[in-house]
């Protein structure tokens, strides 16, 4: 009797064996297939990243270009500004003044300092003073200027 079931224990040892060592084939069969995807996706991720990379060094040679080339120009135009003889004034959508030129300070006898950021109307005799934003507000709506001083 007890060899009757010595031998059964042993072929159940042997079968649950044989069992575990199946599935722990199909779970390393199963983690390296796992493992594969993984490097393919890690390959392509890579490849798609490098290639966002190299568009945006791109990118950034461009705007480096365009930056070196508007701060060229602003000095070119900031020269001509400061030294010119003629008076130059330029203001925005609401008349406020942005620049004022050396020639502008002497002309008008206000230092840059205390003039940017006023309304350029300040600076007009009566009637063109109090006229002047209303010739702002119809140039803004029609595109049709009214040269202030000229009847016109």
């Amino acid at each position: 009797w007890m060899v009757t079931v010595n031998r059964g224990l042993a072929f159940f040892a042997i079968w649950a064996t044989a069992f575990l060592l199946m599935q722990r084939r199909g779970a390393e069969e199963a983690v390296k297939t796992a493992r594969d995807e993984l490097e393919i996706r890690v390959v392509e991720r890579t490849a798609d990243l490098k290639q966002a990379n190299t568009v945006l060094t791109e990118q950034i040679t461009e705007i480096n270009q365009a930056q070196f080339a508007l701060r060229d120009g602003e000095a070119r135009l900031r020269g001509v500004m400061d030294n010119v003889v003629d008076g130059i004034i330029t203001i925005d959508e609401q008349g406020i003044i942005d620049t004022f030129n050396p020639a502008a300070e002497l002309m008008f006898g206000y230092p840059v300092a205390d003039i940017r950021g006023q309304n350029v109307k300040i600076l007009m005799p009566e009637p063109d003073n109090s006229k002047h934003d209303g010739y702002l507000e119809a140039f803004r709506q029609t595109g049709k200027a009214n040269i202030i001083g000229t009847g016109r």
